[in-house]
């Protein structure tokens, strides 16, 4: 699962063409692929809660407007994450500065002006996607009608929250040797929900 790279989500063509049509569903599902990570981007850049909100609304709402300006998507001049990345960077950076005074977005001076340890990394956006894409992979896993919740309980309580084996094992009533083949189970599962989302998403 975690080999390092960096390119989810990322965004199928046909769905950033499609929000310039002003369709609901596109919107819904852009903001449902997006706004949970450029929130968890701005809260690990050491925003608050509130601060990571207006984040996500003012990236959304500049998106929006220029889409409706006629946004055009052109990969040959990178992917579209990347650029989302830099609004989001940019939003994050004028909290900073708008700390203390009324809020409002940062000219581009005043954004040079802010030292660079308070502009978030890359590498926190690279992190906040793996977290991102882990998260859906268990969604979906858990949303899976073959999958029984005895069997991902114990996976969850062993493999992401570190609870020993034989803990788990006393819990669920299942021989040690079970929990590990559970875990090696839905480990081969998420990989194979992990495959789904490259299909589904794609890249740009």
């Amino acid at each position: 699962m975690s080999d390092g790279s960096s390119f989810f989500p990322s965004t199928r063509i046909t769905l950033i063409r499609a929000l310039t049509s002003g369709g609901a569903q596109a919107w819904d599902e852009f903001f449902s692929i997006y706004g949970p990570l450029i929130h968890r981007l701005a809260r690990s850049s050491g925003l608050q809660e509130n601060e990571a909100d207006d984040v996500v609304a003012n990236v959304m709402r500049g998106f929006l407007k220029a889409v409706r300006a006629g946004f055009e998507l052109d990969p040959s001049r990178g992917r579209f994450r990347h650029y989302l990345r830099t609004i989001a960077r940019r939003e994050i950076a004028s909290h900073f500065r708008s700390r203390g005074r009324s809020a409002g977005a940062a000219t581009d001076d005043e954004l040079r002006a802010i030292p660079d340890d308070a502009l978030p990394p890359d590498e926190l956006w690279a992190d906040a996607e793996r977290e991102e894409r882990l998260r859906t992979c268990l969604d979906r896993l858990r949303a899976s009608a073959s999958v029984r919740s005895r069997d991902l309980n114990a996976f969850e309580q062993y493999a992401l929250r570190g609870v020993a084996p034989a803990d788990v094992a006393r819990r669920f009533g299942i021989p040690v040797g079970h929990v590990y083949t559970i875990k090696h189970r839905m480990l081969r599962r998420l990989r194979r929900i992990y495959g789904e989302l490259q299909t589904d998403f794609g890249e740009v």
